[in-house]
């Protein structure tokens, strides 16, 4: 799976931040519920690295966020959901933090880059139904992708937008 790159310079209060966003054509119908954020599921997984005593095992626990997800504007013809979260670890700050205790070596290197790889999963939420619009053949199946991972760097990272596929395809 390919890792996005594109980071946004930091300089903002907001350097540890992830944006993203899901935008579908109006014409597949939205979510029957207040909000149409309501209608989806956004996952962000991580992995952390847990050690017993030093020199000991290590062990790898996921590490789960939910995003802030609010209904954004998607112009005339488009519905658009943006998501964030905060708190990531970047390489680069996993880097710093590592230097503190001495040389890097290439499994510290390796634990870095695991550490700052993170995958985010968008997904239609079980049970909520979409209004129907003409032609009544199209309806939003799944996400598009279903999820991206990435790395994670200083600065605010903005993430290509999710689509929907529709039941036509």
């Amino acid at each position: 799976m390919p890792i996005d790159t594109a980071v946004i310079t930091p300089g903002d209060d907001f350097t540890d931040t992830v944006l993203g966003a899901i935008s579908w054509s109006k014409g597949m119908g939205r979510p029957l519920r207040p909000h149409l954020a309501d209608g989806f599921s956004i996952v962000f997984v991580g992995t952390d690295t847990v050690t017993t005593v030093p020199g000991g095992p290590e062990f790898h626990p996921a590490v789960v966020l939910l995003p802030k997800v609010w209904d954004g504007d998607g112009g005339s013809d488009n519905y658009r959901v943006e998501f964030s979260v905060r708190g990531l670890a970047s390489k680069e700050g996993l880097t710093k933090s590592a230097l503190l205790l001495g040389a890097i070596d290439p499994h510290m290197q390796a634990d870095i880059d695991l550490r700052s790889t993170w995958k985010v999963m968008v997904s239609l939420r079980p049970g909520v139904k979409w209004s129907e619009t003409p032609p009544l053949a199209i309806k939003p199946v799944r996400t598009d992708p279903r999820e991206r991972e990435f790395q994670k760097h200083d600065g605010v990272l903005t993430l290509p937008d999710f689509g929907l596929t529709d039941s036509l395809l």
